[in-house]
């Protein structure tokens, strides 16, 4: 547990805190759709586009941040010395990055779907965690290759830009945000396909990491 903290120390920043206030932000805007006029009724593709589109950049910037202090030569070699398994530090840092996200998703969901809105789970799942997870480890592992949490946050943006611009018209089928365009048919294989390729960057991450530690030592 005083290791879980002292991870959760050291990712904590500007930005994550920031992520936090957006998600945050996110359920004030949810809430208020309709008081200042934006909508007549909350709809469920309403919530679904705020927050298929604005969770993601959440994901993007805690995923960002989990090991960019390892990028500082002081803290790499003080990891190094802890008496912990390499592979068991990796899933220690992941798994503080994995409780904010979803902590800070299904935390704001659970208020608008006592004040604005009945949250379908499912539909939600679908539409905004698999994009968010496959943005959030595109970012972790674009700062473990570029050993720089800036391009941590480029990467990845540079995906998000292009989705968001070109609504589909680009990737069709492949779009990574569902409220976008429907998927129709193409709807499972596209969810399986990013959950595929994020658990290929979870195990190219770790892969990463741990031979980085290596050449470290």
């Amino acid at each position: 547990m005083l290791r879980f903290w002292l991870h959760f120390k050291l990712v904590w920043s500007g930005m994550i805190g920031a992520s936090l206030a957006f998600a945050a932000a996110l359920v004030l805007i949810s809430i208020n759709l309709v008081p200042l006029g934006f909508v007549e009724d909350v709809e469920q593709i309403h919530l679904t586009g705020i927050y298929e589109i604005g969770f993601s950049l959440i994901a993007i910037f805690i995923f960002s941040q989990l090991f960019a202090e390892e990028l500082e030569e002081g803290t790499f070699k003080w990891l190094f010395s802890l008496p912990v398994h390499r592979l068991r530090l990796w899933f220690e840092r992941w798994l503080v990055g994995i409780i904010l996200l979803l902590g800070s998703f299904y935390g704001s969901l659970l208020v608008i779907h006592f004040t604005v809105f009945a949250i379908p789970w499912d539909v939600f799942t679908t539409a905004v965690l698999i994009p968010s997870l496959w943005l959030g480890h595109l970012a972790l592992l674009s700062t473990l290759l570029f050993r720089n949490d800036k391009a941590g946050l480029a990467v990845p943006l540079v995906h998000w830009s292009i989705e968001s611009i070109s609504r589909g018209s680009i990737t069709k089928q492949w779009n990574l945000f569902m409220t976008t365009i429907p998927m129709g048919e193409h709807l499972d294989a596209n969810r399986m396909l990013y959950i595929s390729l994020t658990i290929g960057l979870i195990v190219f991450s770790l892969i990463l990491f741990n031979r980085g530690l290596k050449e470290g030592s």
